[in-house]
């Protein structure tokens, strides 16, 4: 009896986290003590300390090389690549308000993806839709739910599957299918029982993606079989945090609504490390996570909760540093540069040491430089990379250039003119979004 129990107690610090197939998971890897080695390097900062919130403004000019201006014809998931990091996107420019905008009647619901002149979204009845932009035609509009469950209203994830000619849809019934765009045919569904509620991500035809009880899956893009799961821990209560996934060709990185991130081998089905964020959250009634999307840079992971951002070591999981800033957005990063917005309308720049570059209050330049009514704004609800400068997008339609070097306001437009469902992507030099009616709207 006594050697049962002591069986069992060690077993339950790791019960937790298992994977559902015997693959070693747990096992220790040679690569550990070059970890170690990579650990004793990186400089820690105290974390989860008490500060005042950031509110200060800092001017300074940064030196900062910004990649070449990309004409992007894609934009395969939520948030563009596998690494949930923008590119320097081009656009025609709209300085000379010599520009065309089209309005395309789709009651749409659902975020869009872009493929060439292709639209896929899903409208106010789930239906999937997939739009010709060239022909001005639905091109297929698949039911996938018939007469079943009419009275729920349905939430679907949607992503690219480019190699299969496909979309792949997952949704708040634990419903995952894949579409076949060129035969207009359904190529697999499987019902998974529990609802999806997470970012979807394919690399190398496995479909990552996570149901709300954080159990992390990969499946077969070709057939939809399950690859295999991963059980983390769960919360009691349902939080609105999307779980977020990036993912390079190796490794992948999990971040749940426990507020725990998980590295993993995606080839062989090792963890690499699990850091926790819940002392974060310990003022949370709920004890859930709160945040926005990870960013992958390099070999950095740039993490924002609701009231703190995190620069976390991707080889190690250590938390390099941590600043008390309440960031809004998902971060963008340029040339080792992390560029947020704060919920007090800052636009703030770190650099991986740490250290605020500069920043700027927004609301304050609008007013001192007369470019806008400050209550015309709205809320800022987007942040990219466009044209080489950073382009902010408010809840009002309204966009606002910014200096990438020093922050200062290069102009503002109410291009847009009216309120939007989600925050707009960007390709074939346009701006694509969805209004408040449903309506698909093109800017070029």
């Amino acid at each position: 009896m006594i050697r049962v129990l002591i069986t069992i107690i060690l077993i339950i610090p790791i019960y937790s986290c298992s994977f559902d197939n015997k693959t070693g998971i747990w096992q220790n890897d040679q690569s550990d003590k070059k970890l170690s080695e990579r650990q004793k390097n990186l400089k820690r900062e105290k974390i989860f300390k008490k500060t005042n919130l950031f509110d200060k403004e800092i001017k300074k000019n940064l030196k900062i090389k910004i990649n070449p201006e990309k004409e992007n014809t894609t934009w395969k998931n939520e948030y563009f690549n596998s690494k949930n990091n923008y590119e320097n996107f081009k656009i025609k420019r709209f300085e000379d308000r010599n520009y065309s905008k089209e309005k395309h009647h789709l009651k749409l619901r659902g975020k869009l993806l872009v493929n060439d002149d292709i639209i896929v979204s899903y409208d106010n009845k789930a239906n999937i839709i997939v739009y010709s932009i060239n022909n001005r035609e639905i091109v297929l509009k698949y039911d996938f739910y018939k007469n079943k469950f009419k009275k729920i209203k349905k939430k679907i994830y949607l992503i690219l599957d480019i190699k299969n000619n496909a979309v792949i849809a997952a949704d708040n019934l634990g419903y995952v299918y894949s579409i076949n765009i060129k035969t207009k045919k359904i190529n697999w569904a499987k019902n998974f029982g529990v609802p999806f509620r997470s970012e979807l991500k394919i690399i190398k035809n496995q479909l990552f993606i996570s149901n709300q009880d954080n159990i992390l899956y990969s499946i077969d893009t070709n057939n939809g079989k399950k690859n295999w799961q991963l059980l983390t821990e769960s919360t009691s209560l349902k939080s609105s945090f999307k779980n977020s996934i990036v993912a390079d060709k190796n490794n992948l990185f999990f971040l749940n609504s426990n507020g725990k991130l998980y590295s993993l081998n995606h080839l062989n089905k090792k963890i690499n490390w699990i850091s926790s964020f819940s002392e974060n959250i310990s003022n949370n009634k709920f004890k859930f996570f709160e945040g926005k999307p990870i960013t992958f840079h390099k070999d950095k992971l740039i993490l924002s909760s609701s009231n703190q951002v995190y620069l976390v070591d991707s080889y190690t999981g250590i938390i390099i540093w941590t600043k008390q800033i309440q960031n809004i957005v998902k971060p963008i990063v340029i040339d080792n540069q992390i560029f947020l917005l704060t919920k007090n309308n800052f636009l703030v720049t770190l650099n991986f040491n740490g250290e605020v570059n500069w920043s700027r209050n927004i609301y304050d330049m609008l007013k001192k430089n007369n470019f806008m009514k400050v209550k015309k704004v709205g809320e800022i609800t987007n942040l990219a990379l466009i044209n080489s400068n950073l382009q902010a997008t408010s809840s009002e339609g309204l966009i606002i250039n910014f200096n990438v070097k020093n922050g200062n306001i290069i102009n503002v437009y109410d291009l847009l003119k009216e309120k939007f469902y989600f925050n707009p992507i960007y390709a074939n030099l346009k701006i694509y979004l969805v209004n408040r009616v449903g309506k698909l709207l093109i800017y070029h």
